[in-house]
């Protein structure tokens, strides 16, 4: 990463910026909604979508509309961040939008690191058919 991975660089991530939380909040809940029913019948712990539902005694209709409006809430925090003067590097900021972007490319139609036919149109459509411009 170059000059970007300067100690400013480590001292702004640990202040936890609001772009690292969206971060993290879209990256996890993006993977467990797309993937609880199949960890579920592996036995595997539980993922934040039964945690909430157990929490909350809500259905797991009404816990993904709750995902969805958390969701929502992490992209205007990052969309913010990314609008208005920070104190980190802007590069490192613009990494971390790029890289909720990917997350939420390869999550939208279901678990696309381990499925990629669930990726292979978005691809087409960047790498092999791009739009003339």
């Amino acid at each position: 990463m170059g000059k970007m991975a300067a100690i400013e660089a480590f001292i702004w991530l640990r202040k936890e910026p609001k772009s690292m939380k969206a971060l993290d909040v879209i990256g996890r809940l993006m993977n467990d909604i797309v993937s609880h029913k199949f960890e579920q019948l592996r036995h595997h712990c539980p993922s934040s979508v039964e945690c909430y539902m157990n929490q909350h005694g809500l259905s797991k209709k009404l816990t993904l509309k709750d995902f969805e409006k958390i969701l929502e809430d992490a992209w205007k925090d990052l969309n913010e961040e990314c609008m208005r003067q920070t104190d980190g590097p802007r590069d490192l900021l613009l990494r971390i939008l790029n890289f909720s972007r990917v997350t939420y490319l390869f999550y939208k139609h279901g678990h696309g690191y381990t499925k990629p036919e669930y990726v292979k149109d978005d691809v087409r459509a960047l790498f092999l058919d791009p739009i003339p411009v």
